[in-house]
């Protein structure tokens, strides 16, 4: 037993590291993009991959998880393939339309080029989420993470290189390619390509229409994330999507680290204990407690060092972008508790729960863009915070309900996380206001404000050492158990 604990923590220890580095590699390619382009520059880009990203994001939802909790994936998997293809062909098509009429109504032409251009690249995403979910299916998980990493590097490698020799904004969409060919041959080398025994019509329906409700609700929660970038675009300029953007980024970076395997590794438990008749009650808060414990205190650092963070990263003429940090570090830290309840009401067969809760909140929020947008950036960042705020909350009630006697386990289990995260958030607030009174390089203020987060994180978690190990144990017994 003691083995398997092991081996979980290793797996568990090797997917962190695998989407730290990822997003190690994502912070790099916006550190260098942010020194060749200017914000206006960046916020082309960003509007233009908007829908390239949202279909890319349905190819790793719908289809993918239905694979991936199948119980033979021989009686599928040509049909999950199909599907993925249908709705890279559908969207991209709506959406290259959407572009041309633009054009000819005298929509800008770079943003309708680089739209053009980035949208052929879903049909390589389409295959290599199918292979994703085939792969995860297996025992390989460390194999899957080493790859992805790989392809992370060899891409940012790919930027690097056309920044240097003068591509401009066109390097961006080079790394989306070469990002995604590289993935597709990795998984081809690493996973067993898994095809159905005999393709069916209505095993190819059955997929799509369960995966109907997972699209929408993925839809609405990416149009939640990124209507602000549009509507900065459209009442302020292409320049305010870019720093919203680039700040969005930087946060994100930090929470995925932690929200990717938390993914993961809830759906691999959840799923299996489903399968079994099983309840997860007892064990999905735990599972949240130990992801906030790590991503909420990261989020904490960065966030009271701002101030700091920013200019070292992005550059000083992005300094604009500091407030937008603070405040997306609040929105964002709603994600890891998302991460666990979305996926305990989808392995539940809640998905619909889901889409009425991402209908409110993206009505929610769209109203309450419009009336911020001009107001002024800090004023719609501000308004993504609370709704954000909101939306978890609502999620997390609806899990509670799912699963009875959950919502006291989940109580009983926040302060493992407030107290750490509050003694980070203090310690790195402190440090920040010691070295903006004692003048210093960049890099060593980021080092010190990091320092004394970190430190007044394992103070505090010392003191409940005991709760953390029994809880992480737990956590990790159930992975090896399933």
């Amino acid at each position: 037993m003691k083995s398997g604990v092991v081996a979980g923590a290793l797996n568990a220890i090797v997917g962190v590291a695998s989407r730290a580095s990822s997003q190690i590699v994502t912070l790099l390619l916006t550190l260098v993009a942010a020194r060749y382009l200017t914000p206006t520059e960046f916020g082309i880009f960003s509007l233009a991959a908007i829908a390239t990203t949202l279909i890319r994001t349905l190819l790793y939802c719908g289809a993918f998880e239905h694979l991936l909790k199948a119980k033979d994936a021989s009686e599928e998997a040509s049909e999950c393939l199909a599907v993925n293809v249908l709705v890279v062909l559908v969207t991209s098509a709506v959406v290259a339309a959407g572009a041309l009429i633009a054009r000819a109504a005298g929509g800008p032409d770079l943003l309708t080029d680089l739209l053009l251009l980035l949208l052929p690249s879903n049909l390589i995403a389409a295959i290599t989420g199918w292979q994703e979910s085939l792969l995860l299916r297996t025992e390989r998980i460390r194999h899957y993470y080493f790859a992805t990493l790989a392809a992370e590097i060899v891409a940012l490698g790919v930027a690097v290189a056309l920044f240097v020799n003068g591509a401009g904004i066109w390097a961006l969409a080079g790394q989306v390619y070469a990002r995604n060919l590289i993935m597709m041959l990795l998984y081809f080398v690493i996973g067993k390509i898994i095809f159905s025994d005999r393709f069916s019509r209505a095993k190819l329906v059955e997929v799509l229409r369960w995966s109907l409700d997972r699209y929408w609700t993925v839809s609405l929660a990416f149009g939640s994330t990124y209507a602000a970038d549009v509507l900065l675009g459209v009442f302020l300029s292409p320049a305010a999507t870019g720093l919203y953007r680039a700040s969005s980024r930087l946060v994100t970076a930090i929470s995925d680290m932690i929200c990717q395997p938390t993914k993961l590794i809830g759906l691999a438990i959840f799923s299996a204990r489903a399968a079994r008749g099983e309840s997860f009650a007892a064990i999905w808060p735990g599972v949240f407690a130990i992801a906030a414990l790590f991503g909420w205190a990261a989020l904490a650092v960065l966030g009271a060092g701002a101030a700091t963070f920013v200019p070292l990263v992005l550059g000083p003429q992005w300094a604009g972008a500091v407030p937008l940090v603070m405040i997306l570090c609040v929105a964002r830290a709603m994600n890891v508790l998302d991460a666990v309840t979305g996926t305990v009401l989808v392995v539940a067969d809640q998905a619909r729960q889901i889409l009425r809760i991402q209908m409110v909140a993206s009505g929610v929020l769209l109203v309450a863009l419009t009336l911020t947008a001009q107001l002024g950036i800090v004023a719609l960042t501000i308004a993504v915070a609370v709704v954000a705020m909101g939306t978890t909350g609502l999620l997390a009630v609806t899990a509670a309900r799912q699963m009875p006697g959950s919502g006291a386990v989940l109580l009983a289990n926040l302060p493992l996380v407030i107290i750490p995260v509050s003694a980070t958030a203090a310690g790195a607030w402190f440090a920040h206001t010691v070295v903006e009174s004692h003048p210093m390089p960049l890099l060593l203020q980021a080092a010190v404000i990091a320092a004394a987060g970190g430190l007044a994180w394992v103070a505090a978690t010392a003191l409940l050492h005991r709760s953390v190990r029994r809880l992480y144990a737990q956590i990790m017994l159930a992975r090896q158990a399933d």
